[in-house]
C-alpha cells in the first residue's frame, strides 16, 4: 500500500473483499425467503408424459441468495380448491428438482401449473399458465348428408396428432352409427392407415327408422383424443324431375 492514500488502500481493500465473496458460495442464512422457478413447456399434449424442472432458492437480501437443497415439491394442475396432484419429489443440492408426471387425458385448453414448496425457512408457491391440447384431432365426413332407405352411408375419419397435426397413422379407432332410438346398428374397431384414414360403410336397410343417425368416432391410441362426431337424416325422399333442352344456332355442324 506505499504510496498510496489511506482512502484508496481502504478502497482497493473492500474491491477485494467483495471479489473474493462473489466466487464463494454464500452459506444459508437461518432465515431467509423461499422462492421457485418453474421450467418448462408452456405447451403439453393430453394423454402424454412431461417432465419439469422446479428451481428451488433462497434469498435474505437482494444481493444474497443460493441453492436451496431438501425442499419438499409438489406438482399440481387445476385451479385453487381443485388442484389434481402430479408429481412430488425433493430438491437436490443444486436446488433443483426434476419432476416426471401423466398429463391427464380430460384435461383441455388453458391451466394453472402449480408448484408448492416446503422446507425448514418456510413454504411458497408458484406458478405459470399452460395450454393442454388433445393428443389427436379426428375429422369425420361422409359422402352426403341425406340418405334414403336402401342406400349406403360412406363414413371417413382423419386422425392427426394434435402437436403438430401430422397424420396418426396405425392408431386403433372406433367407428360407430347409432339411429333415432340411440340404438347402436354399426360398429367397426379398425387401424387407421399410414395416411390416419379409416372408413365404415354402412348399407341402410330398405325399412328403418327414419330421422337422424348419430355417426361417432375415436382413438384409443393416442390418450386425450376427441371424439368426432355427425349426424346425418335418413329419409324417403322423390327427386326433382328436371327437363333440359338444348337449342343451336345452326341446324347442323360439321365435324
Amino acid at each position: 500500500m506505499r504510496g498510496r492514500s489511506p482512502r484508496a488502500a481502504l478502497a482497493a481493500l473492500s474491491a477485494l473483499v467483495c471479489l473474493v465473496a462473489a466466487g464463494a458460495p454464500a452459506a444459508q442464512p437461518k432465515r431467509a425467503a423461499v422462492g421457485a422457478y418453474l421450467l418448462g413447456p408452456r405447451t403439453l399434449v393430453a394423454g402424454s408424459t412431461a417432465s419439469y424442472r422446479i428451481a428451488v432458492h433462497w434469498a435474505s437480501s437482494p444481493e444474497l441468495s443460493g441453492p436451496l437443497p431438501g425442499a419438499r415439491v409438489e406438482l399440481s394442475l387445476g385451479a385453487r380448491g381443485r388442484r389434481e396432484l402430479l408429481a412430488r419429489g425433493t430438491s437436490d443440492p443444486s436446488g433443483s428438482a426434476h419432476l416426471t408426471f401423466h398429463v391427464p387425458r380430460s384435461a383441455r385448453g388453458p391451466q394453472r401449473l402449480t408448484v408448492k414448496v416446503d422446507a425448514a425457512l418456510g413454504t411458497t408457491e408458484a406458478g405459470c399458465e399452460v395450454q393442454i391440447i388433445p393428443g389427436a384431432r379426428l375429422l369425420l365426413t361422409t359422402d352426403k348428408n341425406l340418405y334414403q332407405p336402401g342406400q349406403t352411408i360412406h363414413a371417413r375419419v382423419l386422425a392427426l396428432k394434435g402437436i403438430d397435426l401430422k397424420p396418426l397413422a396405425s392408431s386403433p379407432v372406433v367407428l360407430q352409427v347409432k339411429d333415432p332410438k340411440g340404438n347402436v346398428i354399426a360398429l367397426k374397431r379398425q387401424r387407421t392407415s399410414r395416411f390416419g384414414i379409416a372408413s365404415l360403410d354402412l348399407e341402410l336397410a330398405d325399412e328403418i327408422n327414419l330421422g337422424s343417425y348419430l355417426i361417432e368416432a375415436w382413438s384409443d391410441g393416442t390418450g386425450g383424443v376427441e371424439r368426432g362426431s355427425r349426424s346425418v337424416d335418413v329419409r324417403r325422399y322423390v327427386l326433382p324431375k328436371i327437363k333440359l333442352s338444348i337449342e343451336t344456332d345452326r341446324p347442323y355442324y360439321g365435324p
